[in-house]
């Protein structure tokens, strides 16, 4: 009886010193440890176990969780739904405070504004540009335009075709007092008439000449 007694006794029933688990190995007993641990060299104690340092998959960052690990990403990135890979974060659509557009900038995002526009020292409003204060090549004058401007001339002159430069405009007319007008066309019928009537005398005073030239002749 004593014999069967001691076959049939479980050496992990009586006094053992595994730390965590006591398996029963023939007439004696094995040690072994609980999940996320591991058995130390003595073979009765156990230690936690690091799971990242006996190797991972993470892309980025791998922390202990218990029995195993968690994958986590650097700043500015996002994990996938792998949960194991990472992809660079969008701050823009994670929500912004930028009036016009928000752009990507690493882990953050930057403000700027639409063309005609300005970005204000908040950095994050924008107001109307005046492109004729922020410098502008026309001759004489410069207005806005909403996103640009344009150039005109003063009084008396033209825009030339490089939409910049003035030139003096011609005016067609002579005048523009419809006397003097007048005036100077009866002073031309005059000079007309004095010109052809001393044209005649000449031609009379030619033939006077040449008739007594012939009187003394003959």
């Amino acid at each position: 009886m004593w014999k069967f007694f001691f076959a049939g006794m479980d050496a992990c029933s009586s006094e053992h010193n595994s730390q965590h688990i006591c398996i029963k190995s023939g007439d004696s007993y094995v040690c072994m440890c609980r999940k996320g641990y591991l058995l130390n060299i003595d073979n009765k104690t156990c230690s936690r176990s690091d799971p990242c340092a006996l190797g991972h998959n993470c892309h980025h960052i791998c922390e202990n969780s218990d029995a195993s690990y968690v994958c986590k990403c650097r700043a500015g990135y996002v994990l996938n739904t792998d949960q194991k890979t990472c992809s660079r974060s969008d701050a823009c659509s994670q929500g912004h405070d930028c009036q016009h557009i928000c752009v990507n900038s690493g882990s953050s995002y930057v403000c700027k504004c639409r063309l005609g526009y300005s970005l204000n020292v908040d950095r994050k409003t924008c107001s109307r540009l005046d492109a004729c204060i922020q410098g502008h090549d026309c001759q004489h004058i410069c207005i806005n335009n909403g996103v640009s401007y344009n150039c005109k001339c003063r009084v008396g002159y033209i825009l030339n075709s490089d939409q910049k430069t003035c030139s003096q405009e011609m005016r067609s007319e002579i005048s523009e007092d419809a006397c003097m007008c007048e005036a100077q066309i009866v002073f031309q019928k005059k000079v007309q008439s004095a010109i052809q009537e001393l044209t005649r005398k000449i031609s009379e005073l030619s033939d006077k000449v040449n008739d007594i030239e012939g009187t003394f002749q003959h």
